[in-house]
């Protein structure tokens, strides 16, 4: 079975977000102490936009950034945050975990 990831950009007033999510993940609440993530139903339509392949995820993921009014990514799970990493948009020392799903958040920052 291929592995598939839930991909949706969003379209905001002040930017682009990129949602990206592990669509094995679709449907969970992930916690650990005071980190909860809620995958759920209820909140999944954040990341419920196209379900693609990892490298196809990853071709979204650079179009996506390289938008000049691309603002944020957010990325849950394995195989999401390994297509932001293998598409040099984010670096292994920037993931964080709860419990063992990995998730990492990309901001552009514009410095005069």
């Amino acid at each position: 079975m291929v592995d598939m990831i839930l991909v949706k950009a969003h379209n905001t007033g002040h930017g682009v977000i990129l949602a990206m999510c592990d669509k094995d993940l679709e449907g969970t609440v992930i916690a650990s102490g005071k980190l909860h993530m809620d995958l759920s139903e209820k909140y999944i339509g954040f990341y419920k936009g196209e379900c693609v392949s990892p490298e196809k995820a990853g071709e979204i993921a650079s179009k996506t950034v390289s938008q000049p009014d691309f603002n944020s990514a957010n990325a849950v799970g394995k195989e999401s945050v390994g297509a932001l990493i293998q598409n040099n948009l984010a670096t292994p020392e920037a993931v964080r975990k709860i419990k063992d799903v990995p998730f990492v958040q990309v901001y552009r920052v514009d410095l005069p």
